[in-house]
C-alpha cells in the first residue's frame, strides 16, 4: 500500500445520517482522484444515543478508520486531539463538525497545494444546504426531512457540484470566498503546522467546543512562513442536525463563544484577513458564487481605498504577537 499522503479527522456525535452522507463524499468512488492519491479518513465519534450503525462502519473503505471514544465532555476538543495522534499522513485535514459534506475536488486541488507549498494552509469555504442558513431556515419549518427531500432532488452522488444547486452561503462568509473566510469546516495544513498551534486548546469546554474551529484557523493562518490557499470552486455543505450553533436560537451561546475567544486573543481576535490564492476550476454550478464573490470583495476593495484601510493586514506583517 502507498504511503499515506494525507489524513483526515473526522469529528462526529449524534449523527448518523448526516454522517453517512459525509462519509460517502470522502470516499474514493467519489472524490475525484480519489484512488490515485494515498490518503486515510479517521472518524472519531463522541458516543450518543445515536451511533454510526453497525451495516455503515462494515462497509467503509479500506482507507477509513473508526474509532468510538465515551466522552463527558460535550466538547470535541478531545476528540480532535485523538483523531490528530492517531494521523500517519504528512498532510492533515480537520473537520470539526462531521455534518458537512464535500465537493468532490475537495482532495484533489487540497492535495495540487502541496506541490506549490510544502507549508501551507487550505481552506474550504463552507455552504449550508436549504434555502437559508439552517437557523434560520428552521423557523419556516425546514428539519431533517425536508432536507432529505431536497438532497433526494439532485444526483449528488454521481455530481457533488449539484449540491450548489440547493445551498445557500454560511453565515460566517456572507461576501463569499474571495473577501476573509471567517470559517472553514475543512481545512488542510502540514502535521508540523498543526503541532506548531498545540493541536486542539483543551481550554475550549464550551458545548460543540465554542469558537475552536475559528480559534484554530486564526492561529494556523498567522504562523510565519505559512503560503494560504483557498478552494473557491470547492464547499462544504452543512447538513441540518441538533448542533449547538446551527439549528437553534443562538444568541445566549454565541456570546459564550465570542467572550471565550476574545479572552484568548490578546487585543482581542480577529478573523483571519490574508489574501488567498484561490486554487482549482470552477464548475456550472459555481459561476455564480464567483460572480457573487467577485462583486463583494470589488465594494470591500473600494471601501478600503477609501478609508485607507489596509486590504489585507494580516498580509502585511505576519505575527502571533496577539495570541495568548
Amino acid at each position: 500500500m502507498s504511503t499515506i499522503e494525507i489524513s483526515i479527522i473526522v469529528v462526529c456525535h449524534d449523527m448518523s445520517r448526516q454522517m453517512r452522507n459525509t462519509l460517502f463524499t470522502l470516499s474514493p468512488e467519489y472524490q475525484r482522484a480519489g484512488n490515485e492519491i494515498p490518503y486515510e479518513v479517521i472518524i472519531v465519534e463522541n458516543a450518543s444515543d445515536n451511533n454510526l450503525p453497525a451495516d455503515l462502519i462494515e462497509s467503509l473503505p479500506a482507507n477509513f478508520k473508526y474509532f468510538r471514544r465515551e466522552e463527558t465532555s460535550v466538547s470535541p476538543v478531545a476528540a480532535i486531539n485523538f483523531g490528530l495522534e492517531q494521523a500517519t499522513g504528512p498532510w492533515l485535514g480537520l473537520m470539526v463538525d462531521g455534518a458537512h459534506m464535500l465537493s468532490p475536488g475537495v482532495l484533489h486541488f487540497a492535495s495540487k497545494t502541496r506541490c506549490m507549498s510544502e507549508y501551507s494552509l487550505v481552506t474550504v469555504p463552507v455552504y449550508h444546504l436549504g434555502p437559508q442558513e439552517q437557523h434560520e431556515s428552521a423557523a419556516d419549518g425546514y428539519d431533517e426531512g425536508r432536507e432529505s427531500e431536497l438532497l433526494d432532488s439532485i444526483d449528488w452522488r454521481h455530481n457533488g457540484y449539484a449540491l450548489f444547486d440547493i445551498a445557500s452561503w454560511c453565515g460566517a462568509n456572507p461576501r463569499g470566498f474571495l473577501a476573509p473566510i471567517i470559517e472553514s469546516n475543512c481545512f488542510f495544513a502540514p502535521a508540523s503546522a498543526f503541532n506548531d498551534i498545540g493541536g486542539a486548546d483543551s481550554r475550549f469546554q464550551l458545548p460543540g467546543g465554542g469558537a475552536i474551529n475559528l480559534h484554530m484557523l486564526r492561529k494556523l493562518g498567522t504562523l510565519p512562513g505559512l503560503e494560504y490557499f483557498c478552494l473557491g470552486g470547492e464547499g462544504t455543505f452543512h447538513q441540518y442536525h441538533g448542533g449547538v450553533t446551527s439549528n437553534v436560537s443562538r444568541s445566549q451561546l454565541q456570546a459564550k463563544f465570542d467572550a471565550q475567544l476574545q479572552e484568548f486573543w490578546r487585543g482581542g481576535y480577529r478573523h483571519l484577513e490574508r489574501n488567498p490564492v484561490i486554487v482549482g476550476s470552477f464548475a456550472p454550478e459555481t459561476i455564480d458564487r464567483l460572480r457573487y464573490s467577485s462583486q463583494c470583495m470589488e465594494r470591500r476593495f473600494a471601501n478600503c481605498r477609501k478609508q485607507g484601510w489596509q486590504v489585507w493586514p494580516d498580509d502585511a506583517g505576519l505575527t502571533q504577537d496577539n495570541q495568548s
